[in-house]
């Protein structure tokens, strides 16, 4: 399904149809924005797959359709940030989750409970405003609810209106460094990601020549092999 949202570079800026300028965002329709969660670059303290109790004591862990999560710990194994973090997943469906870009890389936002709600891998996006991403994450996760898949790799114009996108599975040894709380919430690594990949204002990839200078440093390579290879 096509998107109504436009991504327009001018001068290193996005623009809205309207032509008002963007600090590096894509114009969309404003949504209810969740609360956002900060830690480090995305990997909280602890040992991801398994809860504990204030007491030590670890916490049985069950899901419906057969799959673990933290859906079903104990309310009083989770602190308040976890239990914050489970309300909202149980009243929206999904989480978004933003870090703050700094010394270590750009900023970047990712979904949880896509896989477990909607059978949809989990979407990560780097180098854009967060609330932007955030609606652009609100738009899949309505697709994929109503039957609308979105491709598991390769070029897509399902993502934004006016020009492409790339899609590439994130490779299982980066989870640690940019999913820690899914990584949680699951209970490990089993669960897919996906990055979604945006084109400089010509409609270039990162990989292609004449790529933007400008945002080279935007976005990592998070597949296994490199682009090239996984687009091949």
């Amino acid at each position: 399904m096509r998107r109504n949202t436009s991504v327009v570079r001018d001068n290193g800026h996005y623009a809205d149809g309207a032509g008002e300028r963007r600090t590096r965002q894509i114009a969309t329709t404003p949504v209810p924005l969740r609360p956002e969660r900060r830690l480090g670059r995305g990997v909280p303290e602890g040992d991801p797959t398994h809860w504990h109790s204030r007491s030590g004591v670890r916490a049985d862990r069950m899901a419906c359709s057969g799959m673990r999560t933290a859906l079903d710990a104990p309310h009083d194994a989770l602190d308040a940030q976890e239990q914050s973090f489970i309300a909202n997943m149980r009243e929206h469906g999904w989480f978004d989750t933003a870090v703050l870009g700094d010394d270590e890389g750009p900023s970047f936002s990712y979904s949880s409970g896509f896989w477990v709600n909607t059978g949809s891998p989990e979407i990560i996006m780097f180098g854009m405003k967060r609330e932007i991403i955030h609606n652009v994450f609100w738009d899949i996760y309505r697709d994929v609810t109503a039957g609308r898949c979105l491709p598991d790799g390769g070029r897509t114009d399902q993502v934004f209106a006016n020009l492409p996108a790339c899609i590439f599975p994130v490779a299982k040894r980066y989870y640690r460094d940019y999913l820690g709380w899914n990584r949680w919430f699951y209970g490990g690594d089993d669960f897919p990601c996906l990055h979604i990949v945006w084109p400089d204002r010509a409609g270039i990839f990162p990989w292609e020549s004449s790529f933007d200078e400008e945002f080279r440093d935007d976005q990592p390579d998070l597949t296994e092999h490199g682009w090239l290879a996984a687009l091949a």
